[in-house]
């Protein structure tokens, strides 16, 4: 039985799932998780974007991995046909890509036949309802929105250009639509703004939806709960007015802030230091992450800078830092206060050389006594063509150096390298645009899955004869988009995972890196890379 759908309703259930579509209806009624639509992306297009796609889930053992496609006609009839085969109130998660928004009439069909949601995360696209209607369509709704939100405790909302540029009745609009879903849900905990640029133009820095847009100017603007304890911000210009967003969130009750692709964060930053200090905040989980091409606030983003905020409050358990400037960061000092650290993950772009990776890792991992999970992106992993090479007999030695360091950590079970074969295939570099076209063939795929097994079986041998913890391994960039067809070991290029198991060979017990095939189902308690 499902419990979990994720479908692009590219084509009818009974052509993308036969073997939900060919049972009795009641094969239904046990989904209680849904996300539908998206599209298919690609690593390089991602990268163009600043790595800005809806992050991947990896799924559980219920869920069914389907295509995905455009919005059009036939989706919104293949999103009404799925919809009439669930029961009432049976839905507790719903989730839409932003590529494919929910019409009004599709927001209000769910709402109506699911009222005990505990998860909404969907882009609104209000724009069929006419602008003399918008009032009275608001009024009519609140009543709906207000009943079935009323156990919501995550909520995600988008902030589009929209806002900004389809004047006041527009702009007044959209914020009265974002204010009355949180208004609705009294019981709200997490809560996602993300920003929602031109399809198109999205992929320049230059088009990110300024943080001023969340709040507007009118008398409708949102209030932000006061209860919040996770909080997200994506794709969004944090220079603009960041003073009202830390005045209006009850910074002493976060326990999670995660900033994604934000342009300009570091004032943000700076004044989120002095906030966290003031207020005696108990921030246990930060992510940082900005785009490859967003170099803005690079002369800002000084030592001393990152240092004041790392020093402002302690006992975080969960970082994460993706950036340009990782290298300008004195981790020895601003990971003093964090030494509960369980959870580090470090994008280390701007190498100073192998001896300087190494280095930092072993200063790093000195830090975090307590640390179980760990990932960083080696520099020595360089395969011109995947269909070509050899699988591989031994590691670079570079790469030792590294896994060395890493093997030192006492509480350490679980290691993520961000690296996959390919990303740096010569081809793919040379012609990025048919990379798209490359990397879907079943032929090339297969092959980087081949190279990936034989590279974590040497990965894992290597920290198991230097006495480490370590049980698990992912090769997963921090690339949010993967491959929609699996290979033959159920893997989503660009992520792999895997266990380290001994096995019997030749008579003698060696180390052998074996597929985990569901991450999340097999290692529940090991799940860091959801």
């Amino acid at each position: 039985m499902f419990t979990h759908i994720k479908t692009s309703l590219r084509s009818s259930l009974p052509e993308e799932c036969p073997g939900l579509a060919e049972g009795e209806d009641s094969c239904f009624h046990s989904i209680r998780a849904l996300t539908v639509g998206g599209r298919h992306e690609d690593p390089d297009l991602y990268e163009l974007s600043g790595g800005r796609y809806p992050s991947v889930r990896f799924s559980s053992h219920c869920e069914q991995r389907l295509h995905e496609r455009h919005v059009g006609p036939q989706y919104d009839a293949r999103f009404s046909s799925l919809m009439q085969q669930l029961r009432n109130d049976q839905l507790l998660e719903f989730e839409s890509p932003r590529e494919t928004p929910l019409t009004a009439a599709q927001l209000v069909g769910l709402l109506r036949r699911h009222s005990n949601l505990r998860s909404f995360r969907a882009r609104l696209d209000l724009s069929n309802i006419a602008i003399e209607n918008r009032t009275a369509w608001t009024a009519e709704n609140t009543p709906l929105f207000m009943s079935a939100l009323r156990s919501l405790k995550t909520l995600r909302i988008y902030v589009g250009y929209e806002s900004v540029e389809a004047g006041r009745e527009g702009r007044q609009y959209v914020e009265s639509c974002n204010g009355l879903l949180l208004k609705a849900a009294p019981l709200l905990d997490s809560l996602e703004i993300c920003g929602w640029p031109h399809l198109f133009l999205g992929w320049t820095r230059e088009c990110k939806v300024p943080l001023m847009a969340v709040f507007g100017n009118s008398a409708n603007s949102i209030q932000m709960p006061q209860s919040l304890s996770h909080l997200l911000l994506a794709d969004l210009v944090l220079d603009d007015s960041p003073e009202r967003l830390l005045s209006e969130i009850n910074v002493a009750a976060l326990r999670s802030l995660k900033l994604e692709y934000c342009r300009r964060p570091w004032g943000f930053l700076r004044r989120l230091g002095t906030t966290l200090r003031r207020t005696n905040a108990q921030l246990k989980a930060l992510t940082i992450r900005t785009g490859i091409f967003d170099a803005s606030g690079m002369d800002q983003c000084l030592n001393g800078e990152m240092t004041d905020l790392f020093l402002s409050f302690a006992g975080l358990e969960k970082l994460e830092f993706d950036t340009l400037w990782t290298r300008v960061v004195d981790w020895n000092l601003c990971l003093g206060p964090h030494r509960t650290l369980k959870s580090l993950l470090i994008s280390y772009r701007h190498h100073q050389g192998e001896a300087g990776l190494s280095g930092m890792i072993a200063g790093i991992l000195r830090q975090c006594p307590h640390l179980q999970s760990f990932g960083y992106n080696p520099l020595c992993f360089s395969i011109e063509d995947v269909l070509d090479c050899q699988l591989p007999s031994f590691l670079p030695s570079e790469l030792y150096n590294s896994l060395d360091a890493v093997a030192m950590a006492p509480a350490l079970h679980t290691l993520r390298l961000l690296y996959a074969p390919g990303l740096c295939d010569g081809q793919i570099k040379k012609w990025p645009i048919d990379g798209m076209l490359l990397r879907g063939n079943p032929e090339w795929a297969e092959k980087a899955g081949q190279i990936a097994h034989r590279e974590a079986t040497l990965i894992l041998a290597h920290l198991h004869s230097r006495g480490s913890k370590i049980r698990i391994l992912a090769l997963s960039p921090a690339s949010r988009w993967e491959q929609h067809r699996g290979d033959s070991n159920l893997h989503y290029y660009p992520h792999y995972f895997y266990k380290s198991q001994m096995v019997g060979r030749d008579g003698n017990q060696v180390v052998e890196a074996v597929p985990i095939r569901d991450y999340v189902a097999e290692c529940p308690d090991a799940a860091v890379f959801v």
